[in-house]
Order: structure tokens, then C-alpha cells, then sequence
């Protein structure tokens, strides 16, 4: 405030304020603890204000200006690269009227004529290509060097241009905003990648890792997951079960065998709904191991518990859907446990994996079909 003050005196723009700088000062902080007394007083006298202060809701929007790829803070709708106005957007509307959101910048026009002529009610999906793509840090302006890396990891001929197009399918609204792979000096191939809601907001990311086993004689090659993260209000918009349906194609296309995913704890549920399973029999008798143990803390008699008696699981889904006969969903509840770890694999070139079918499932539930 003092700053304004004196820079518009010296601009003209109005009189130099008197007194000297810690005067001007002090009246700047008795004006603030006017203004704050008086906004105390408002809410006293007239509560139902704070309620519609609170309905104000501001919704950003992306101006270009020039900024790079945003660094997305996940889980807020903030980005450490780009910036925009603040266009307040009321929460309420005349006599009653349901809340409307803020008008959203239009994506590709393609986007809109596909809603109109989707039979289906789930969201339609297009494929639309990155921004960036970039392999050691260094734009794709070529495919050689991408295609040389992918023979390396896989062992095959591989033309990158006809793979690449299988990680770009997203929901209608949403799409691949950049995608990078990087060859680590152990020789496995790193892949990241970043999805945006079209208009610049980042909103999901993930990253992996293909690598054979070095301790292993002819390895087979494994596709394995660094993390998935999709911010919170966007999650259950099919995000998530995209961008897994798009490198399970894309695996599949290098004839990887194994996706294998480390399940902390944000994924216990996603993953077994998902279809992947216990790594290996090891994993699987700790894990139950340690739900016995959950169980007994908790004073549950494992008889209670169905659809399937405890003896008989013998998958991560299973596990999951268990639940007492108080319909207490235990299953969900030790598998969402923060605490607890545990690696899980898909098998995609198994056509009898009993995985096939919850991913179908999965797929159908946002308007696809899994890459069997």
C-alpha cells in the first residue's frame, strides 16, 4: 500500500503522501485493522454473507504466454509453468438455479462432433498427438533413434510411428500432453508421460521402466510401473484405466509378456480391478498372511467373510471383494491400508489369465475394449 502510494506521487498520478516512512507505514496498518474489523462486524451482523462469499468460486483459465510444459502440482489445480487470469464464476444462480461451471476453453472441433454422433453414454475416446515428444531430452523430429532404443529393449524391428499412436487415446476432453523416453545407462528404457484436460491444465502422469532381469539368462522383457497419478477431482473420469489400456496395447505391440506394477497406497483397489494379480505365489500367501493378522487385531471371525471362504482366494480381486456378514468391505479396507506393499503382474500374452476379464470389464465401463 505505502509502495502505491509513493509510486503514484511520483508518477503524478496523485498527492506525495506526508510524514516520514514509518508514519506512512503505521497508517497503512491502522487502515488494514479498520478494514478487517469492519469485515468481523459484516459477518456478524449479516451471516448469511460468509456463505456467499464462499460460493465465489475462481476458476482459472490458460492464457498463452508462452510458457513451456507446465509442471503440474498433483492433486491441486495449479501448475509451476503457466499462468492465467482469475475470472470469478458465481456458485449460485437467480431464483434457485442448480450451479454452473465456469465455461472451459473448446477442444478440437473433432471432439464435438464425435459426441454427437456416439451411440454409446460413455465418454468417446480420440487420439490426439502430444505436443512434445522427446527421447534423451531431445525433441522427436525423427524415428530412428526412438525405433534403434525400442529394438535394443524388445530385441524386434519396431517402426516407433506406428506404435506411438497407441498411447494417445484418452477421453473425450482429455489428452497426452507430453511423452518422453529416456535409455538409462543400465540399459533400461525409462517412459513418461503427462495428460492434460485440453485447454493446459496437467492433470495425471505416470512413468516406467522396460528392463529384463540381469540376473536371469534370457530374461524375458517386462513393462514395470514407477506410479499413476491422477489429481483428485478427476479421478473416476476413466483417466486412470486410459492410459493402462494404451500401454497394455503398446506392450503387447513389443511383445512385452509382464506389466509389473509395485501397488502402494493409492492403488490397492485400482490395480486388482484392473486385473492384475499377486506377482507369485509368494507375494500372495504374505499377503494373506498379513490379512489373517488383520483380521485377528480386529477381533473378525475369517468365517464371516464371502463371497469366497479365505481358503479359496487366490487373487488380488478376490481378496478385495471380500466382505463380512455385516457387509463390512475388510477386503478394501486391508488393501487400501497406506502401509501396506505388494507387487502385482498382468500377463498379456495369456490368453487364459482370469485378468482378461476384469480389465474387459474395466475397459467396457469407459467405452472400450481391452487389447486381448
Amino acid at each position: 500500500m505505502v509502495a502505491g502510494h509513493q509510486a503514484s506521487g511520483i508518477l503524478g498520478l496523485a498527492p506525495r503522501p506526508g510524514g516520514s516512512l514509518a508514519e506512512q507505514f503505521l497508517h497503512a496498518e491502522a487502515m488494514n485493522l479498520q478494514i478487517g474489523a469492519g469485515m468481523v462486524l459484516a459477518h456478524r451482523l449479516a451471516p448469511g454473507f460468509q456463505g456467499l462469499e464462499r460460493g465465489l468460486d475462481l476458476s482459472l483459465r490458460t492464457v498463452d504466454v508462452g510458457a513451456g510444459f507446465p509442471r503440474p502440482q498433483i492433486g491441486s489445480d495449479r501448475t509451476g509453468a503457466e499462468t492465467a487470469p482469475l475470472q470469478p464464476a458465481w456458485a449460485f444462480g437467480l431464483a434457485g438455479e442448480p450451479r454452473r461451471p465456469a465455461e472451459e476453453r473448446k477442444g478440437p472441433e473433432i471432439l464435438q462432433m464425435s459426441a454427437l454422433v456416439s451411440p454409446s453414454s460413455a465418454p468417446a475416446h480420440e487420439a490426439f498427438p502430444p505436443d512434445a515428444i522427446l527421447v534423451n531430452s531431445t525433441p522427436l523430429n525423427i524415428n530412428r533413434r526412438l525405433d534403434h532404443f525400442l529394438k535394443l529393449i524388445s530385441g524386434k524391428e519396431v517402426a516407433s510411428q506406428d506404435l506411438l499412436p497407441l498411447l494417445f487415446r484418452y477421453p473425450q476432453g482429455f489428452r497426452l500432453k507430453k511423452l518422453g523416453f529416456t535409455m538409462l545407462s543400465d540399459g533400461r528404457l525409462k517412459m513418461e508421460g503427462h495428460v492434460e484436460k485440453i485447454g493446459g491444465l496437467t492433470i495425471a502422469s505416470f512413468e516406467r521402466v522396460l528392463f529384463r532381469n540381469p540376473d536371469i539368462v534370457r530374461s524375458p522383457l517386462y513393462a514395470m510401473g514407477q506410479g499413476t497419478d491422477v489429481a483428485y477431482q478427476y479421478q473416476g473420469k476413466g483417466i486412470g484405466t486410459s492410459t493402462v489400456l494404451n500401454e497394455i496395447e503398446f506392450y503387447r505391440a513389443l511383445d512385452i509378456p509382464y506389466f509389473l506394477v509395485p501397488v502402494g497406497k493409492k492403488g490397492g483397489r485400482f490395480w486388482p480391478n484392473l486385473g492384475f494379480d499377486f506377482a507369485d505365489s509368494t507375494v500372495r500367501e504374505k499377503i494373506l498372511q498379513d490379512f489373517r493378522e488383520h483380521l485377528d487385531r480386529r477381533s473378525i471371525d475369517p468365517s464371516r467373510l464371502g463371497p469366497l471362504p479365505l481358503f479359496r482366494v487366490r487373487h488380488s480381486w478376490n481378496l478385495l471383494h471380500l466382505a463380512t456378514d455385516e457387509r463390512r468391505e475388510v477386503g478394501k479396507e486391508f488393501l487400501l491400508n497406506p502401509y501396506l506393499a505388494w507387487d502385482s503382474l498382468f500377463k498379456l500374452h495369456d490368453e487364459d489369465y482370469p485378468g482378461w476379464e476384469l480389465l474387459e470389464r474395466a475397459a467396457q465401463k469407459i467405452g472400450r475394449n481391452a487389447p486381448r
